[in-house]
């Protein structure tokens, strides 16, 4: 189990994915290109959390890697992703990532107390 330390903050995420966020900032910040990375983790409790990411060069991000392995991340499944934070400008890990927000249409917009 990896992680990720966002502007001082860690998520922990396991280790394939360390690596394909890794190496999709990497090359993604060499194009000049910032992102909006979504992702699924746990903070240092435990607790199980989404969070969305401004990913920029600006900001402090590391990546950790704990008793691991060399990851082999497929190509056409780097490509793909790539290629959606491309035209989208957002990248998910996780099963079934919830969007934060989404645009509506609607003249009204419901608030649900918390």
């Amino acid at each position: 189990m990896g992680q990720i330390v966002y502007n001082g903050t860690p998520i922990k995420i396991a280790d394939f994915v360390v690596a394909q966020a890794d190496s999709i900032t990497n090359h993604l910040f060499r194009e000049g290109v910032s992102f909006t990375m979504f992702i699924e983790g746990h903070d240092d409790k435990g607790r199980s959390l989404s969070r969305s990411m401004w990913m920029s060069p600006q900001i402090p991000i590391e990546f950790v890697y704990v008793d691991y392995e060399t990851t082999k991340i497929p190509r056409d499944l780097f490509n793909e992703q790539v290629r959606r934070v491309t035209e989208d400008g957002m990248l998910f890990f996780g099963d079934d990532v919830p969007v934060p927000w989404e645009f509506s249409d609607a003249d009204t917009v419901e608030v649900i107390p918390e």
